[in-house]
């Protein structure tokens, strides 16, 4: 978005790291896999401004056809969905894979969060990852 946004990525072996700050608590990213599959583990830290709230407003992931939401507002677990058409990941993706509500259910697995004042870290849920998707969007707001 702005010149003052920066995103590391570390991988080490079978876990990655992307590590996300801009000012503006909220925003919109694309991983691309080049290799042949995912690391085992992802985890996406999400740093914030001071004065934010322990835990985010929402975390959500697209890989063009299906989605998955972390809920927050009941036990933090995530709710999946699937897109009526491929999405595109431009404009406001991520409504897209909640518009069909006899594919938008909650999954029974828990958000895996941990939280400090400065950031938040969300591990993506293994089922997201189970497809070996060639492009994982995921959109937030803390």
């Amino acid at each position: 978005r702005g010149l003052q946004d920066t995103a590391r990525l570390d991988v080490d072996g079978k876990s990655a790291m992307l590590a996300i700050k801009t000012p503006y608590n909220r925003g919109k990213a694309v991983l691309e896999r080049t290799g042949d599959a995912w690391p085992e583990e992802i985890k996406i830290r999400f740093h914030k401004k001071p004065g934010t709230a322990a835990d985010p407003k929402a975390v959500l992931l697209g890989d063009g056809e299906n989605g998955a939401r972390a809920d927050f507002t009941v036990k933090a677990q995530w709710v999946t969905g699937a897109a009526k058409q491929p999405a595109n990941f431009r404009g406001n993706w991520s409504k897209k894979f909640f518009d069909n509500p006899e594919k938008t259910k909650p999954s029974g697995q828990p958000v895996q969060l941990d939280r400090s004042d400065e950031a938040f870290d969300v591990i993506l849920p293994k089922f997201f990852l189970k497809g070996n998707p060639k492009v994982i969007a995921f959109e937030w707001v803390a």
